[in-house]
């Protein structure tokens, strides 16, 4: 999926995970080297997340760059520099990012997924 940018370096895709085991694939693109910041949350609602969200970052080549959990609101996701230095001034190129419930264990209606660059 592609989204359509708020403001420069700024991007969000609304989302579901359904059925039970869905994942969602989203990619975006860095023109020059910089740091996403990556956020999992109630759509609409960026301090709030009424699930458990699983958020993947790869490379081009598929290669994981950083995984994580819970470090967004509630039992959301939050990939950045602070928490995954991996991510700190990425190389220009294009990456990936899949969504899913945790351990695949239910479904999510609706959430956001939002995108800042560094």
């Amino acid at each position: 999926m592609t989204a359509t940018p708020l403001w420069q370096g700024t991007m969000t895709w609304k989302g579901a995970v359904y059925p039970k085991g869905d994942h969602d694939y989203f990619s975006f693109t860095l023109a020059a080297p910089g740091s996403p910041v990556l956020v999992t949350h109630d759509a609409g609602v960026p301090g709030s997340c009424a699930f458990d969200t699983t958020l993947y970052l790869l490379d081009s080549n598929g290669m994981l760059i950083a995984k994580d959990d819970d470090n967004g609101p509630g039992s959301c996701s939050l990939i950045n520099k602070t928490l995954y230095p991996a991510v700190n001034n990425l190389p220009a190129g294009t990456y990936y990012v899949w969504v899913q419930r945790y351990l695949d264990a239910a479904t999510i209606p609706l959430y956001q997924l939002d995108l800042t660059i560094q």
